[in-house]
This record gives C-alpha cells, sequence and structure tokens, in this order.
C-alpha cells in the first residue's frame, strides 16, 4: 500500500477550490448566487481572504489600477478613498466581500493543497492536502476542482539575485515584508525598481541613515493621476443616478482604448509614441537631472507593466540619502553590496525583484492516462488553456487564473469575474446531476493554444524581454485580445469545443 493511500480520506465534496484570494472568493460568490449552490469548501495557505492583497504588506502597497474598476461588478464600492487605493482597503473589501457572501463558512485556512489525481473509475479528483499548523496530510475527494491560485504569489528565491550567505543582516523579500526590522538610522539596499519598489522606497527612504537602490531595468513612469477622491468627485458619484457605473465604464474605454498600443501596427506605434513622450516627461520634470539616463527606458512602451507614481517615487529621488545604481551585483560582503560602481553599505537588504512565473497551478495534477500537467504543458510548447479556463485530458478541473488569463492594460477582476462566469456555465450540468465529466477537446485546445501564440508574436511583449514569456519565449501569460473579446467568449460559450459524458 502506498503513503498515499494510507492517508485519511475525508468526506466527499462535490467542489474543491484551491485559494481564497479575490478569485477564489468570487467563485464562492457566483457558484451560491447563480446556481443556488452551497457544496463546495475552499482551501487556503494564508490565514485570512485577501490572496495578494495578504501576502503583501510592504510599506506604501497600493492598487495600480483605477479603484472604480478594482470592484467586484456585484459588489461595487463607491466609497473607496483613492483612486489607486492602499492595500489594507482593498483586503477589508475582499474580507467583507467573502463574509457578507457567507463564503467564510466554506473556507478553511493555513490548508496548502499538494496535489491533485484523477479518478477515472468514480470520475473524482483526490486532492491531496495539507494543515499547515498540525502538519497533517488528509485526502479529500471532489467532482470538480477549481484553482483559484494567483500567479503572483511565490516571490523568486534570493539565490536568483545574488549569494547572501556571508551577509550578516537582515534580508526578505518586499512581498514577505518583515516588520521586525527597524530601518531606523539603518543603511538599506534595495534591489529591484518596479511596481513594489516605487511605492515603498519613498516610505521608507526618510527613516534610513543611507537608502542605495539598484535598479536593473527601467519602467515607463507616469504622475500618480489624483491619488485621492476630491469631495467634488465624491459628490458626483454619489449623487448622480448611475453616476458611479457611468464613471466605472468611462475608465474601462479609457484602459481598452489604450489596449491598442500593444501591438506592432501603425496605430499602435502612434499611441506608443504619445505614451512615451508623456512619460518621459514627467521623469525629465520629476527625477534629478543626474538619474534621467538610467529611469529611461530603451525598450517600446508597453513591453513591462507601467508605474503610476502615486507615492511620489521620482521627487524621492531627490533625497540626499537615496542613491540610484545600474551597474551589476558582483558580491554580497558580510555587510555591504559591491557592484562594478562600488561598494554599498548594508545592514538590511531588500529584494524587489518579482515573482515565480509562468506555473500557474503551484501543485502536481494528474489528470487523465497519469499525464501530469506539466508534461501536458510541454507537449504544447509551454503553459496554454482553451479560454486560459481549461486543458484536455483534465475532465472536471479549471482555472480561473490559468494560462494566457491576464490583462496588460485593466483589471484583473474584469478577467476573473469572466473566467468564472464561464467556469459556472461549464460546471452547471454535472452539479445539476445532467453529466458526469466536462472536458475540453485536444483538437480546439491545441488550436486555440497556438493562435494564442501566433498573435501574441505580433505585439511589443514579444520584442523585448520581460516577465511575461519564458526564456524560449513562449508567453504563457497575457492575453492578446481585449477583454470585450475575453467577456464575449465566456458569455456565450463555444460548446462544440466541449464534451460532455453521463
Amino acid at each position: 500500500m502506498s503513503t498515499t493511500q494510507k492517508l485519511e480520506l475525508e468526506d466527499y465534496v462535490p467542489v474543491i477550490v484551491i485559494g481564497a484570494g479575490i478569485s477564489g472568493v468570487c467563485m464562492g460568490v457566483q457558484l451560491q448566487t447563480q446556481l443556488g449552490f452551497r457544496g463546495f469548501h475552499i482551501y487556503e495557505e494564508q490565514r485570512e481572504f485577501g490572496g495578494t492583497w495578504a501576502a503583501n504588506v510592504y510599506p506604501g502597497c497600493a492598487c495600480d489600477i483605477p479603484s472604480a474598476l478594482y470592484s467586484y461588478s456585484f459588489a461595487q464600492k463607491p466609497d473607496w478613498s483613492a483612486l489607486l487605493p492602499p492595500q489594507h482597503e482593498i483586503l477589508e473589501y475582499v474580507t467583507s466581500v467573502a463574509k457578507s457572501y457567507g463564503v467564510d463558512s466554506h473556507t478553511t485556512f493555513r490548508t496548502r493543497c499538494v496535489s491533485a489525481v484523477w479518478d477515472v473509475d468514480n470520475d473524482r479528483w483526490v486532492v491531496t492536502l495539507q494543515d499547515l499548523d498540525s502538519g497533517r496530510t488528509f485526502r479529500r475527494p471532489c467532482a470538480i476542482l477549481v484553482s483559484a491560485v494567483g500567479g503572483l504569489s511565490a516571490p523568486k528565491p534570493a539565490s536568483e539575485t545574488a549569494d547572501f550567505s556571508s551577509f550578516e543582516g537582515a534580508v526578505f523579500h518586499s512581498a514577505r515584508w518583515d516588520h521586525t526590522v527597524d530601518l531606523q538610522d539603518k543603511d538599506v539596499v534595495v534591489i529591484g525598481n518596479g511596481c513594489s519598489a516605487s511605492q515603498f522606497v519613498p516610505v521608507i527612504a526618510p527613516q534610513t541613515r543611507s537608502l542605495t537602490q539598484i535598479i536593473r531595468s527601467p519602467h515607463w513612469i507616469f504622475p500618480g493621476a489624483l491619488p485621492y477622491y476630491t469631495p467634488t468627485i465624491r459628490w458626483l458619484i454619489e449623487h448622480i443616478p448611475f453616476g458611479y457605473l457611468a464613471f466605472r465604464f468611462l475608465v474601462f474605454l479609457v484602459a481598452e482604448i489604450n489596449f491598442g498600443m500593444f501591438f506592432m501596427d501603425a496605430k499602435g506605434e502612434r499611441l506608443r509614441t504619445k505614451l512615451e513622450a508623456q512619460s518621459r516627461k514627467y521623469i525629465l520634470e520629476a527625477a534629478p537631472e543626474k538619474y534621467h539616463d538610467v529611469l529611461t527606458p530603451k525598450y517600446p512602451m508597453g513591453c513591462k507593466r507601467r508605474i503610476f507614481d502615486s507615492r511620489k517615487y521620482l521627487e524621492s529621488l531627490h533625497g540626499s540619502n537615496i542613491s540610484l545604481q545600474a551597474s551589476p551585483i558582483l558580491e554580497v560582503l558580510p555587510r555591504a553590496v559591491r557592484t562594478e560602481a562600488g561598494t554599498h553599505p548594508a545592514d538590511v537588504v531588500v529584494l524587489a525583484t518579482g515573482f515565480e512565473t509562468n506555473s500557474f497551478v503551484p501543485l502536481d495534477v494528474v489528470g487523465r492516462d497519469n499525464l501530469s500537467l506539466r508534461d501536458h504543458w510541454a507537449s504544447l510548447g509551454g503553459p496554454g488553456a482553451y479560454d486560459s479556463i481549461a486543458c484536455a485530458g483534465f475532465p472536471n478541473f479549471v482555472m480561473l487564473l490559468g494560462a494566457n488569463w491576464a490583462t496588460g492594460h485593466t483589471s484583473t477582476i474584469m478577467a476573473i469575474e469572466n473566467s468564472t462566469n464561464l467556469a459556472i456555465k461549464l460546471m452547471q450540468p454535472i452539479l445539476q446531476d445532467k453529466a458526469s465529466t466536462f472536458e475540453v477537446k485536444a483538437a480546439a485546445e491545441t488550436e486555440y493554444v497556438n493562435k494564442v501564440q501566433k498573435d501574441l508574436r505580433g505585439t511589443v511583449w514579444a520584442g523585448c524581454r520581460n516577465w511575461y514569456a519564458s526564456p524560449d519565449g513562449w508567453n504563457g501569460t497575457l492575453y492578446p485580445w481585449s477583454q470585450v473579446t475575453f467577456w464575449w467568449r465566456c458569455r456565450f460559450p463555444h460548446w462544440n469545443a466541449w464534451v460532455y459524458s453521463k
């Protein structure tokens, strides 16, 4: 008898959802509101709802998507404090939605999903889970398995940046901020300069004796744009009928118009040129002159995520204790970091170096014929999924944050709701006992994945280095079409691509 077979087997539940972030909560709500179905259970590694907004608690953490779009369509929040709301407000919002819809009574925290294996004899998944507090490992069968795990949840390990074995100070990633470390009058080295660093550097810099930021690649930076709602805007939203809906739709339209900048055609070139000029003007006006060159990207707009400077990052670089360095790291010493530009004192090193990407499902998933999801993706050429949600050979398995689901221009919550609505449609016959399994056809998946990769090669993302794509150029992250297209495909599924069994 194998170790797996010896594990305690808990009661069957029709639906298991992995992850209690924004997408997991969305699925829990929609199962109840659309289908009146409550036979589901959510497992979450952390101690609370919120996903990335529970994990990322660094100083100054905030959203970089306008708050009008960063809320569920079924639980809109017109009283956000800011256009780009802070982390704690988003976390409170997601938690309040989960509790108001009773999702909390269907959720177990501090539990990791280790693996899932398809039981072909019983048409169900057997999921292996681990209680992170007690260490107890157990199994639980379900008819449908939903992965609602975010793509930006596992920080890149420090070893990928440098060898810190000889360093005597504190080292931590911004996504695992150590609030026990006192930065007052300390020499701090920050490695990285993406969205997270642009938010926390202005906040912590005044506390430090010195702050050296080692940048690896510049980003196109824009003004933060109305960080807080004015009384006039609040009055308009609250008193004009459908005022908030109109404002939300306007923000959506602006984002969709800017989507054109990603395409390598004449229209895209014009839009990129216009936006690059705006960003360049802001950098030249706001940042110290000595940093203009290292802060100005040499790659086209849209290749990497834009930064909206809501925390006045560029202005903070005028501080006398801040230094920007664009030189590669040569060595980490006990109390310093040495680059080609010199040796920089360090009591604390903060890594703002991004996340492990292109994994999508951080557990072992084994479908029909003992085929693992990793091997399936290898056969395709890289991660891929039909409508970003399902893979052939993996019945009754959906990914709300699967391959090529991410948007490069608008709210992820919109994409999450679209994926959830499609998943609900697919799951409904199973949950109403009209079928036992659903699965995407292999030919449909292959055709779709190849089309996605082909169209991505015609975008700005294919012409430069970014975290969206693997070293061989396979982009399993971004959706190549507009959110209107994704909404349409999820609202009106291509049913001929799917097969159901009784």
